[in-house]
């Protein structure tokens, strides 16, 4: 099913711009009008007005409203708080834009940002800390790369933040269009340390060395309700560790709720979502799109380190050589838990339905309530839920550790394997049972012997393997049976104007309350339904 991202978000704090105004002299605005103040902001309604921003680096503090949309006929510009020094570190030198920006729903379309040498491309270079961009859509012809530099590349903006310094918040942003630079690429934004909520890309992301994705290049901070349905791809295929992904090519922080569609095609690190995750995690996302590589190919992600990876599915078709997996192809954070596979993979060694390793020399790595469907093919150290689960052996070597993989199973019949290192393999039937998952311990729907969660559901045996709630509550299809339908209006009904833990799958809009916007939601997915 597809999310929502976005869908009853509402802000929560409000920047004060023009806060130097009183010492900054070196440009006082025209614009279309306003004086940058939050209460009266610089209005921008002409190719005129943009020029004018480009060149006001005094302004770059102030705030902003886009009054109409804009097409910019195709010109080459530069970008708004470009980098200055261009130096080989990498590191931004110049003024950030640390100011807001509100596009009112509109569009600034038909733009080139033509710099392939330079750093911090975008049509906003660099966005420093207490930045904010609203509700702007940044629209270029896909067919071409209308945005190409070297590092930190970006329809939207290069970089929101930096490794050292951090970014503002994307929120309600749209990028469409052609993305094309050496390292930390992304439609939208090429580098990302601070948020980026409710936002999404469409067209291509091409990187040339690593960390390129669909939405975003390399992420450090939070990416929240987003999506993406770019193509994302190596330029040279050449043999380095390229790090890409339908959503994020290195995730270094948090994903949560987003979805990536487009196909990605790398040389290693390569997933459906994320070529690579570190450090802390993923959560509530999937990846729909076919993923090849050679090393470390996932369906959702290439190679997971982080802390967790939970409640997400892949279905995409996968393909490599060495670690491939439905949904990770190399797992070595610390828990997989409530995730599912069911796209194809094949390779040549480690590969699995879910997993095509699962190992860390330093720490138990646990795999726990998952499976695999789809069919798997390969020649060494093939499962049809993971290739080889292993450990270090403090007397040299690696012991197999099929234990590490706690009440999972994969499909005997439809994955075409027998064998698994960890996890039990059942018959389509019984993987259509909802017994089948409950006696091992899985929340479900319609069960409170593990837990109130209702992590997994299954609203009839024989019909459809688990799938996770939240993909019915997207759907707006909170209560059993399968369909939007008089049951879910009550259920709705049940919980009208509860908040936080209270509203279980009822706050379909994922705002923290149960109110007329998921009435209005459900109203909207019932006649898609019907």
């Amino acid at each position: 099913m597809k999310g929502s991202p976005g869908i009853g978000w509402r802000p929560g704090s409000v920047i004060l711009c023009g806060l130097l105004a009183v010492v900054s002299f070196a440009h006082a605005g025209t614009y279309s009008g306003g004086s940058g103040t939050t209460e009266d902001p610089y209005r921008i309604s002409a190719v005129a007005d943009w020029q004018e921003l480009i060149a006001a680096s005094a302004d770059w503090d102030k705030c902003f409203k886009l009054l109409n949309d804009i097409d910019f006929g195709g010109i080459n510009l530069t970008p708004v708080a470009p980098d200055t020094l261009n130096d080989e570190l990498g590191e931004f030198n110049g003024t950030p834009f640390t100011g807001v920006f509100e596009g009112g729903g509109h569009v600034l379309g038909n733009m080139v940002i033509f710099l392939p040498g330079q750093d911090y491309v975008g049509l906003f270079g660099f966005l420093g800390t207490g930045s904010q961009i609203r509700n702007l859509s940044v629209e270029s012809i896909t067919e071409t790369f209308a945005f190409k530099g070297r590092y930190s590349v970006g329809g939207l903006c290069g970089a929101n933040g930096s490794w050292l310094q951090e970014g503002g918040i994307l929120i309600n942003c749209h990028a469409t269009g052609g993305v094309w630079g050496t390292s930390s690429v992304g439609v939208l934004c090429g580098y990302s340390n601070g948020a980026i909520r409710g936002c999404s890309a469409a067209g291509y992301s091409v990187g040339e060395s690593d960390s390129f994705g669909g939405l975003c290049g390399m992420n450090g901070g939070v990416i929240s309700d987003c999506f993406a349905i770019s193509d994302t791809l190596s330029a040279t295929l050449s043999n380095y560790p390229t790090s890409a992904g339908g959503l994020c090519g290195y995730n270094q922080s948090f994903i949560l709720d987003s979805y990536a569609t487009g196909s990605v095609r790398a040389y290693s690190f390569v997933g459906g979502l994320c070529g690579a995750s570190s450090n802390y995690g993923i959560s509530g996302c999937y990846a729909t799109g076919r993923v090849s590589g050679t090393g470390e190919v996932g369906g959702l992600c290439g190679w997971n380190t982080a802390y967790l990876l939970s409640g997400c599915y892949a279905t995409g078709p996968v393909s490599g050589s060495v670690s491939v997996g439905g949904l990770c192809g190399s797992n070595s954070g610390y828990l997989i838990n409530d995730c599912y596979a069911n796209g194809a993979v094949s390779g040549s060694v480690f590969v699995g339905g879910l997993c095509g390793q699962n190992y860390d020399i330093y720490r138990e790595t646990y795999i726990d309530r998952c499976y695999a469907t789809g069919t798997v093919s390969g020649e060494r150290h093939v499962g049809g839920l993971v290739g080889l689960s292993y450990r270090d052996n403090p007397a040299g070597g690696i012991l197999d550790a099929p234990e590490l993989v706690q009440s999972s199973f994969w499909d005997l019949d439809t994955s075409g394997m027998a064998v698994s290192s960890g996890g039990t393999g059942k018959a389509t039937a019984q993987m259509q049972t909802l017994a089948t998952f409950t006696d091992a311990g899985w929340d479900s729907v319609g069960e409170s012997t593990n837990g109130t969660a209702d992590t997994w559901r299954m609203c009839g045996d024989g019909v459809d393997y688990p799938r996770l709630s939240w993909e019915f509550v997207r759907a707006a299809d909170p209560a059993c049976p399968d369909g939007v339908a008089m049951e879910d209006l009550l259920y709705l009904a049940q919980r009208w104007l509860a908040v936080g833990t209270a509203t279980q799958l009822a706050d379909l809009t994922r705002d923290g309350v149960v109110d007329m916007v998921d009435l209005a939601y459900l109203a909207q997915q019932w006649l898609i339904e019907r």
